[in-house]
């Protein structure tokens, strides 16, 4: 699965929400998403979790709809408890992730795209 981390200065920070409380990632370390019932715009409610993709290309698709690039990277991460997300989109729900040191020293600019 892929990601899309900021890249703050060499280190990976969730986009939109954090995890208890910081948005910083640690790396070479299993983190479990927070289970709560949520929402976006008029979608259904569903399970949240972390969103991940499949590929570079649902990760290409879902640029088309994202405006900021500059300062962000993919990432290829380890899931366990991969869903599909029940809303429009490419994107999949996991339950945990890890981001290990070396797939961070691999991760890919948006720029790059």
């Amino acid at each position: 699965m892929i990601k899309v981390f900021i890249d703050a200065d060499g280190e990976p920070r969730f986009l939109y929400h954090g995890l208890r409380g910081s948005r910083v990632v640690p790396l070479d370390q299993w983190v479990t998403a927070e289970r709560k019932w949520v929402t976006e715009g008029s979608n259904p409610y569903y399970w949240s979790g972390f969103h991940a993709y499949r590929s570079l290309d649902d990760v290409r698709a879902w640029l088309r709809r994202c405006r900021i690039r500059e300062g962000r990277a993919a990432v290829e991460i380890d899931c366990e408890r991969v869903r599909p997300k029940p809303t429009a989109g490419e994107a999949m729900l996991a339950g945990a992730m890890r981001v290990t040191s070396g797939q961070w020293s691999r991760r890919v600019a948006l720029n790059a795209f």
